[in-house]
């Protein structure tokens, strides 16, 4: 199962069309800078370095701008950088493992948590993984953006609250309580 996934994901990742945010058919624009660029180098070169292989992506595309193709890592060792800090960026780090429970430890093994994401049609592992997941957001089966209106924040070390949504709004407010108005006497 774990080759066929990673088939079909690293088959998926080399359609996505990347380019500019005001192309209508761009599904993937560019990062937002120069030290994104970098970032994503530092991190994948150190999980090579480590014995990991990039299945797809790993190198920025030769264009202008800050294009970052979608990079899949497998064998990526447990000391890998990228395994342990935020990413923010389109690195997939995949591997096999043998029970639902030895997968939610190693996605839990970071001291972040913004947002996981799952891939499997049995709704008893999707709601087992769902439970299991220390992160602020869980995709099923879904690699599409967040909607405006649904509060997204992360836990652990990841985040400063929530955005989107009431809670979102709501983590904006400062609540003051106010007893007695009216006159006095």
């Amino acid at each position: 199962r774990y080759e066929e996934f990673l088939f079909r994901m690293t088959e998926a990742v080399r359609k996505i069309r990347i380019g500019p945010p005001d192309d209508p058919a761009t599904q993937m624009g560019p990062m937002a800078n120069a030290r994104r660029i970098e970032a994503m180098q530092r991190l994948t070169k150190d999980a090579v370095e480590g014995g990991a292989r990039i299945e797809t992506g790993g190198v920025p595309l030769d264009r202008p701008g800050f294009y970052w193709p979608p990079t899949i890592l497998t064998g990526v060792p447990k000391e890998a950088r990228v395994l342990h800090e935020e990413p923010f960026g389109p690195i997939l780090t995949v591997a096999p493992f043998d029970t639902i429970e030895e997968a939610i430890d190693e996605a839990n093994a970071t001291e972040y948590g913004l947002a996981a994401y799952l891939f499997t049609g049995a709704a008893d592992t999707q709601q087992r993984l769902v439970s299991g997941l220390s992160a602020g957001a869980v995709s099923v089966n879904y690699l599409k953006g967040v909607s405006a209106d649904a509060p997204y924040g992360g836990v652990k070390q990841s985040g400063y609250g929530y955005e989107g949504g009431e809670q979102g709004v709501r983590s904006f407010q400062i609540l003051k309580m106010v007893n007695g108005l009216g006159s006095f006497g």
